[in-house]
């Protein structure tokens, strides 16, 4: 009987693990679907089957969606089209033009509206909810798990650390209870420490029903949910750089349980179920109302209107996109060699660069993902800290150690004195002291850095760079064919063919090849590595830049990628690592004193021009952000809550040759990936861009369309209230759940919509025969567009009339 129930709770467990997202540190902030795990289906039923523990929408409110319609955003069409979709994904084509006829009534809006805003009452948890008649301590349980949680797992930013040795969270929260709270001495007496036995015990001890435990324990995890999201990227990234603690979800459940049954004992309380109060049966009621037959308006929820409206909206901004790409005019490029070639991240901040960059002159531009094919492990050789610059779903069997050359007298000297200072601070008499001793400095800096941020970064910056007399990364810092464990040159050449196949660059290559990453630079911004590379682990990608063209220009790799894979790279060309600033849109670059004088007296045109983009774009990115603060005040000010818009209003991800995009104003709301179908008979290139960088492209869609729909839940607040926890993630005021998500303040700018959510359209320029024999070899990304987590267009080179930009398909 107890192996059984055991067994019935693992399983329950593995179950409620699918409603949990996956919470990424702060420090490789990577983004995410918070309902992947639910991919498997659609994306209504996702949505309803988590509507049972929290108030989720998955779209936005209805009087939104009405007043698009009214202004023309959303046209009759793109309605008749979302309703058609619907009609045939629930197999009722016969109602499609009742359905059509009540969402465009506007009658039926505005009783829509008044039903949308009823507040579902959920069970924050059933018997600290009832307890609270006597203590009037709101959220006690949580308070108490929260903080155990946060000192549990923190990464050194308290001064004091936790007298538990344990590295399993239950077990150690065990030890502690009895020290901090006496009455768990009795309570807990003969508890298993293994989390999955306390947990069975504890609820039957609380008198919950066998056939209550799943819905009862999701409820509980809801309203933890980010510390629940914490602990599953716990579980599924056991040899992370962050932590040594260990953690399941069934940890965190068996303290909030043990929690319940202190006030149970204290207070005599029983379990009673709660019935939770549902809008569906309004809007039901609703529907049979406008003459819809009981059979169709029983089979419509909330959920199903909103996202019929959801398509709808997204339905305008995919026909504009796809009349654009068919309405490019033909390009004939008559020069024989382009001046320059640049590859640059698919990232949509890349889009706006790559347009204005190629309007300057003979020049070509390309896009992969950030990590350009060699994905490694980076050790830092003075601070040993460690990073994985390469996508989340990849594993990187390659480690490379940056080292930096060597400072000057006068830093060394000064990073000794601010590393003093910093653990001074934490000292008994520091209060005393430390202020009298260094307090004119600090205030100095303080007045300098609020009132004139700019010129005060722009110094500090370049004396650190006069004394350090090279950047961080440098082409000698680094060394992709390290012995121990660097990349072998057969290797290495091999990823490189990938690359240089995949987006069509095997022939005429440019004098100057340049490969730029990308990072962004702001002050006191825990979100930092939310605004770098994410295909370089929430990393910023220069040391991909740096060690892609090491290989690249060495003369025994492009001997290999002549004699095995075809491709001959003349010796007069270059490859240039660099970096995007995407905060201010400058660049870097990291190997210019390889080159020869006369190639360096070439390639100041093309810095040149490079330069007059990136003004272009300063320009233009300043317009969405209402003028408000140049872009080098907002990388500078450590007040300042929008650095840069980074990924807001992402909306596509094309796929195919430059060609047919090639002068499209897209509003760098695009992720473009180059793709060539004559280099790819067998598929398999176009096979990794839809598993991989297709796939990230709908993680970071879904992460800034849930935190617009549902910020609530999947959004992290107000970045001026949050407060650091841990060292690893944050918290809104002085007290919150581990918060996940994206700020408002990624969304948003001066209180209006930056970010206009959308799911991903991916626009495939390949067979139509090619793209299904992948999708049905690749489960996880046909999910995704036969739920309708994403949306799928293929134009095909031989049906759509775009044989103009084709290469000879022969």
């Amino acid at each position: 009987m107890v192996f059984k129930v055991i067994a019935k709770m693992k399983k329950i467990i593995e179950q409620i693990k699918k409603y949990i997202p996956i919470n990424w540190p702060l420090q490789s902030f990577i983004a995410v679907n918070p309902l992947f795990d639910l991919t498997t289906e659609s994306i209504d039923s996702a949505l309803l089957a988590v509507s049972r523990y929290t108030d989720i929408k998955g779209a936005l409110r209805f009087d939104e969606y009405h007043q698009y319609y009214r202004d023309g955003k959303i046209s009759l069409a793109n309605l008749e089209f979302a309703v058609s979709e619907f009609s045939i994904d629930k197999h009722c084509q016969d109602y499609k033009g009742l359905i059509l006829k009540s969402l465009s009534n506007p009658l039926f809006q505005e009783e829509l509206e008044k039903v949308d805003v009823s507040v579902v009452d959920f069970s924050v948890n059933l018997f600290a909810k009832r307890a609270l008649v006597y203590t009037e301590n709101d959220n006690q349980v949580k308070r108490q798990v929260v903080a155990f949680c946060n000192d549990f797992f923190d990464l050194g930013q308290a001064k004091w650390k936790m007298p538990i040795s344990e590295d399993r969270l239950f077990p150690a929260w065990l030890k502690y209870s009895c020290i901090d709270d006496r009455r768990f001495v009795k309570i807990l007496k003969n508890i298993s420490d293994q989390p999955l036995d306390a947990l069975t015990e504890l609820l039957l001890r609380l008198g919950i029903p066998l056939t209550s435990w799943h819905d009862y324990l999701s409820t509980v995890a809801f309203q933890m949910l980010g510390w629940a999201s914490v602990i599953k990227w716990l579980e599924s990234r056991p040899d992370n750089p962050y932590f040594s603690k260990k953690a399941n979800l069934e940890d965190l459940l068996a303290i909030w349980l043990a929690y319940e049954l202190l006030l149970k004992e204290k207070y005599a309380i029983t379990y009673e179920e709660v019935k939770l109060s549902d809008n569906n049966l309004a809007i039901l009621e609703l529907l049979r109302n406008y003459s819809l037959p009981e059979g169709i308006a029983s089979k419509i929820n909330k959920f199903h209107l909103g996202l019929i409206w959801q398509r709808a909206y997204e339905h305008s901004y995919q026909e504009q996109l796809i009349n654009q790409i068919k309405s490019v005019p033909k390009i004939i490029n008559n020069a024989d060699r382009s001046s320059a070639q640049a590859v640059f991240c698919i990232d949509t901040r890349s889009e706006g660069i790559r347009r204005h960059f190629e309007s300057m002159g003979n020049y070509q531009t390309y896009g992969f993902a950030g990590f350009f094919g060699v994905g490694f492990k980076l050790v830092d050789n003075e601070t040993h800290n460690c990073s994985l610059q390469c996508p989340a779903i990849v594993v990187p069997d390659k480690t490379l150690i940056n080292k930096p050359v060597k400072n000057s007298f006068l830093l060394n000297s000064w990073n000794l004195f601010a590393s003093a200072i910093n653990k001074s601070k934490s000292g008994f008499f520091s209060p005393f002291v430390l202020f009298d001793a260094i307090g004119g400095w600090f205030s100095t800096t303080l007045l300098g850095k609020t009132f004139f941020p700019e010129p005060i970064y722009r110094y500090v910056k370049n004396l650190q760079k006069k004394l350090r007399g090279k950047n961080e990364f440098s082409d000698k810092s680094l060394d992709i064919f390290a012995k121990d464990g660097g990349f072998t040159q057969e290797g290495v050449a091999e990823s490189l063919s990938f690359v240089f196949k995949a987006i069509g660059l095997t022939e005429n290559f440019a004098p100057f090849v340049i490969i730029a990453g990308h990072k962004a630079e702001s002050q006191n911004n825990p979100f930092q590595s939310s605004l770098d590379c994410g295909a370089c682990g929430g990393n910023g990608g220069i040391p991909n830049a740096i060690a892609f063209c090491q290989a690249a220009n060495n003369s025994q790799v492009r001997r290999i990628l002549s004699e095995k894979f075809s491709i001959s790279i003349p010796d007069d060309t270059v490859f240039i690592s660099s970096c995007h600033l995407t905060t201010t849109d400058e660049f870097e670059y990291y190997n210019l004193d390889t080159m020869s004088s006369l190639q360096g007296e070439e390639f100041e045109k093309v810095k040149s021009d490079i330069n007059s983009a990136c003004q272009l774009l300063r320009l233009e990115r300043m317009m969405v952000l209402n003028n408000d603060d140049s872009p080098h005040i907002r990388q500078t000010n450590w007040a300042e809550l929008i650095p840069e818009i980074a990924l807001a209003n992402n909306a596509a991800f094309i796929i195919g040759p430059r060609q047919i995009t090639a002068n499209l104003q897209l509003q760098r709301r695009t992720f473009l990936h180059s793709y060539e179908p004559a280099e790819d008979s067998d598929g398999k290139i176009l096979s990794f861009i839809l598993n991989a960088p297709v796939l990230v492209g709908h993680w970071i869609n879904s992460q800034y369309y849930f935190s617009s729909t549902d910020h609530e839940i999947y959004g992290s607040g107000n970045k001026a209230i949050h407060n650091v926890v841990g060292g690893f993630g944050v918290m809104e005021g002085n007290f919150s759940d581990f918060k996940i998500g994206l700020p408002i303040q990624s969304l948003s700018c001066l209180d209006s919509r930056v970010h206009e959510p959308m799911r991903l359209l991916v626009i495939i320029y390949a067979s139509r025969e090619l793209v299904a024999k992948i999708l049905t070899e690749s489960p996880a990304v046909a999910n995704i567009f036969n739920g309708r987590w994403a949306h799928l267009v293929v134009l095909d080179p031989d049906e759509v009339g775009l044989e103009n930009y084709a290469k000879d398909h022969k």
